[in-house]
């Protein structure tokens, strides 16, 4: 299902010959059930490597839901021996001490990396709030095109900064033909708190200062709006405590991706689906 059968065999072959693995089976003390956990975490991970580089996609994409990639592991794991009761014990503990001490240098020592990561994002965000009405303009007209073709109400599904784009847009001016609002993985929230928000400001005094009041969105702004997260995904932010509950439904779902990769895990999982089409269904 997850199209790595064809890459398992190179997989096992590069990590039998890997210097790291051999010193670490040579070291090896019971219970064995961590090594083969992270025997069976390791292959899975250098096919995943391979299919990436065999198929010639960029880092970070997701080719299936983490829950598919925990049933493999699990199924390795199996195979191998298992895993003892009690293994989670005190050199877990110890393995957490030492994961706590060496994660300061091991986060300096990828400066360089995070900050590739991040650049694209923020660079994007800044383009958007110095030029943002032709992106607002664009997605009025889609939905007023998309009405007059096909009529009913229109739901807007928007991922990360669209549903920025899709939030201010709304409350810029009405649009009759949308029926809900749907974000995800978006930083909507946050840069209200920001104050960065060019259609939405935080509430002043007389003097220009900030009241520290939440901004109250406009009288015409009754769009359901549905807001999706994942608490791994850091671009990911909830809204019900900064609007309200009766502005805003926040529902957490869990793509069981690391970060980077939780940013664009949301499409693979079914949690998410469910959520869309349940409030479609209360709002169409």
């Amino acid at each position: 299902r997850a199209r790595l059968l064809d890459h398992f065999d190179d997989a096992f072959v590069q990590l039998s010959q890997s210097q790291a693995v051999a010193a670490a089976l040579e070291a090896a003390q019971p219970p064995f059930g961590s090594y083969r956990r992270a025997l069976a975490r390791a292959l899975v991970a250098r096919a995943l490597r391979i299919c990436w580089e065999c198929q010639e996609l960029d880092e970070g994409v997701v080719l299936f839901h983490g829950r598919v990639r925990d049933e493999i592991v699990d199924l390795i794991v199996g195979a191998l021996g298992g895993l003892e009761a009690g293994m989670f014990g005190p050199a877990a503990l110890r393995g957490k001490r030492l994961v706590a001490r060496a994660a300061t240098a091991w986060f300096r020592g990828r400066r360089s990396r995070f900050s590739e990561i991040g650049a694209p994002v923020g660079a994007d965000v800044l383009a958007y709030q110095a030029r943002p009405g032709p992106i607002r303009n664009f997605i009025r007209r889609t939905v007023a095109r998309r009405a007059s073709e096909r009529g009913g109400k229109t739901f807007l599904l928007a991922h990360s900064l669209g549903g920025i784009a899709g939030f201010e847009m709304l409350v810029e001016a009405p649009l009759a033909d949308v029926g809900g609002l749907i974000t995800v993985g978006s930083q909507v929230a946050f840069l209200h708190e920001l104050d960065a928000l060019g259609s939405l400001s935080l509430p002043r005094d007389d003097a220009g200062r900030r009241t520290g009041a939440a901004a109250r969105l406009p009288d015409h702004f009754t769009y359901p709006w549905l807001n999706i997260y994942d608490p791994s995904d850091f671009l990911s932010y909830r809204a019900e405590p900064v609007f309200g509950s009766a502005t805003v439904t926040d529902r957490r779902v869990d793509g069981r991706q690391p970060f980077p990769e939780s940013h664009s895990a949301y499409w693979s999982n079914p949690d998410v689906w469910e959520a869309i089409a349940a409030f479609v269904r209360s709002h169409g």
